[in-house]
C-alpha cells in the first residue's frame, strides 16, 4: 500500500514462464498500473532476448486491463 501513496509511476514485469513451462520464453508483459496518481492499467507484450537481456520490438497492442 506504500508504494502507491509514494509512487508516480508503477509498471510492472511478468513472465508467465515462471508459473507455466509451456508459456513462450521470450514473452514478457510490461503493465503499467499506475501514471502520475491516475490509474491506467495497460498492458503491452514485449519478446525479450535473454542471451543478449534486451527488449526487442512490441509484438502486440497494449490492452486495457
Amino acid at each position: 500500500e506504500e508504494i502507491n501513496a509514494c509512487a508516480d509511476t508503477i509498471i510492472m514485469l511478468h513472465h508467465e514462464r515462471f508459473y507455466d513451462d509451456s508459456a513462450p520464453k521470450d514473452e514478457l508483459k510490461v503493465i503499467v498500473s499506475r501514471d502520475r496518481g491516475e490509474a491506467v492499467n495497460r498492458e503491452t507484450v514485449l519478446r525479450f532476448d535473454w542471451e543478449r537481456a534486451i527488449l526487442m520490438k512490441e509484438e502486440k497492442e497494449s490492452l486495457p486491463r
